[in-house]
């Protein structure tokens, strides 16, 4: 007599299935730079109007001389740059580096912590006081001089 299948204990094929350590890890161990980041880098890059140089290091690809900066990634040659500047992907990321920047005004418009401005209440009130404000400052700056 047989006692039927057995269970897993979790030491088969999918033991990393379960464990969410694992997958948050694995999310964010090659993770690439973000939109906003790289849109600072080539900021600078266009205001200098140097393109970006890298001491040579033997722990990146290709030393690392061989950079795309809209997408932050390193070569091992010119050859793997040239079709990787060819491909989809980094078509994708060119569109995404070209859109606007996200703002932190945004980001607080959208969370609903905007700042209203509401319309004066009495519009002649605000007028009057304006002009009485542009009379005295010339006034007062007069009389500074004076001091002087």
């Amino acid at each position: 007599m047989g006692i039927g299948q057995k269970k897993s204990k979790g030491t088969s094929k999918g033991s990393k299935t379960k464990n969410k350590q694992y997958k948050r890890a694995l999310d964010t161990k090659r993770r690439p730079m973000d939109i906003d980041q790289v849109q600072d880098i080539l900021e600078k890059v266009a205001e200098t109007g140097k393109p970006l140089k890298f001491a040579y290091d033997d722990d990146l690809p290709g030393g690392g001389q061989f950079y795309c900066a809209p997408c932050a990634r390193h070569f091992t040659d010119q050859g793997t740059l040239d079709t990787h500047t060819k491909s989809k992907l980094h078509k994708r990321r060119l569109k995404d580096v070209a859109q606007k920047k996200y703002t932190q005004k945004e980001a607080d418009a959208g969370a609903g912590k905007s700042k209203e401005v509401y319309a004066p209440a009495h519009p002649e009130l605000v007028a009057a006081r304006a002009m009485e404000a542009e009379t005295i400052a010339p006034a007062a700056a007069a009389a500074d001089e004076d001091d002087l």
